[in-house]
């Protein structure tokens, strides 16, 4: 990854693409705008705006948009907590059986 500057923009060239800090904070108004903050979108599926935020965060610190990325986790996280509602997951995982894949079925060694 390589780092060049144009102007007052930072441009970050990966492969054959280039992705400005313009371009970056485009997308984060575009975000907060149009996505979070907008109560009209997904309005029965609030969780996909957090999802989405984590993405296009992630996104952000890939190209090197450390700045942009914390923005977006910052708002995303105090609009988590003006919904007042609980977005936590909390998961368990059973292990009834362990699957060797490689195994052919019926569990016998084939040679």
């Amino acid at each position: 990854m390589s780092e060049s500057v144009s102007g007052n923009n930072s441009v970050l060239v990966r492969g054959s693409s280039s992705y400005t800090k313009d371009d970056a904070n485009d997308k984060l108004r575009w975000f907060l705008r149009e996505i979070l903050y907008n109560n009209d979108v997904w309005e029965k599926f609030p969780h996909y705006k957090i999802v989405l935020g984590r993405v296009i965060a992630g996104e952000f610190h890939e190209r090197g948009f450390w700045w942009q990325s914390k923005r977006i986790l910052n708002h995303v996280h105090l609009w988590k907590k003006k919904q007042k509602i609980d977005y936590s997951v909390k998961v368990r995982v059973y292990k009834n059986e362990i699957f060797d894949t490689l195994r052919p079925e019926g569990g016998g060694d084939s040679s």
